[in-house]
């Protein structure tokens, strides 16, 4: 999605410099081919000494940065292993610093941990302005991407996007996608509108009933608030 954007922004006649600290330049260059044209404006580098990568930028001068990934980089001054608290926190500040004084689009790419969080210091979530998460699972064709954080605007925003042969595709009628033709026609399913942000989305919901082979019955929900059906089941 990072490298859509980045051949996006350069095919609008934007100096975009994409660094990556865990792909080499022949990988980068596999999935840039397939998924579009790369402009002459578009630079890549291959490097994780956060000197060498400040040096790139002060002789390129691009418009736009995006930086993958930010728990690879490393400082030489700071005795700790690359995605270390310090070494995350130190980079990040110099690369943020450079990024405000030469009035640079930065976008860092950061890993997760198992339990959904972005990896290393808290600190790194303040010092940036959006914080975006790309979801899905990984056995679906489907990811969401939601915005946690925006100091400009709404973090109600919702985008559904497809993986294609090509790269990710925008999803523009994503109702389409949780509503089966013959919806109304089965028992125990209804559609509902659902509110994301701006976007207003149908789906279907399906009560499915089998016999319960103890004293009370168990109720069981997935992808719906279960306090709201237990009072609509009383």
């Amino acid at each position: 999605l990072a490298l859509q954007v980045a051949q996006k922004m350069a095919n609008s006649e934007v100096s975009v410099l994409y660094i990556s600290g865990e792909e080499s330049l022949s990988q980068i260059c596999l999935r840039s081919k397939r998924c579009g044209d790369n402009p002459s404006n578009l630079f890549v580098l291959s490097e994780t000494n956060i000197f060498s990568i400040i040096a790139a930028i002060k002789d390129q001068k691009p418009d736009v940065i995006i930086l993958d990934s930010i728990q690879v980089l490393c400082h030489p001054d700071i005795p700790s292993i690359p995605g270390s608290v310090n070494q995350v926190r130190q980079c990040a500040s110099d690369i943020i610093n450079l990024a405000k004084k030469h009035n640079i689009i930065t976008l860092m790419i950061g890993h997760i941990t198992k339990e959904g969080g972005l990896a290393g210091p808290k600190v790194l979530e303040h010092l940036v302005d959006v914080i975006l998460y790309l979801e899905g699972d990984r056995n679906q064709q489907f990811r969401l991407l939601r915005s946690f954080k925006n100091r400009y605007s709404s973090t109600r925003e919702l985008g559904i996007f497809e993986m294609k042969k090509d790269g990710l595709v925008e999803v523009s009628n994503p109702s389409a996608l949780f509503i089966d033709d013959d919806a109304l026609n089965n028992p125990g399913s209804l559609i509902s509108a659902v509110a994301e942000g701006s976007r207003i989305i149908l789906v279907e919901l399906q009560a499915l009933v089998v016999d319960s082979g103890y004293g009370m019955a168990k109720r069981t929900f997935l992808g719906v608030d279960p306090n709201r059906f237990d009072d609509c089941c009383y």
